[in-house]
């Protein structure tokens, strides 16, 4: 992640940074849910989300799966 923010810092629409951060904030929150932390999975997830420019549906389910086991 780091090396991608610094992709992102110096471009921040770069299409391909943006997408490979999106997918490796996914994959840091589902690990955070699987270590039963999901508040810090629901930061991961909106990080996901935020730079998500496909929309993917997957991420917004995720979201939502972690705010339910927050709670």
């Amino acid at each position: 992640l780091d090396t991608l923010d610094w992709v992102l810092t110096r471009e921040p629409q770069h299409r391909i940074g943006r997408y490979f951060a999106s997918y490796t904030w996914a994959w840091k929150a589902r690990a955070l849910d699987g270590l039963s932390r999901s508040h810090d999975a629901v930061a991961a997830w909106r990080q996901a989300i935020a730079l998500d420019d496909r929309h993917d549906a997957e991420l917004q389910a995720g979201l939502a799966a972690s705010q339910k086991r927050g709670r």
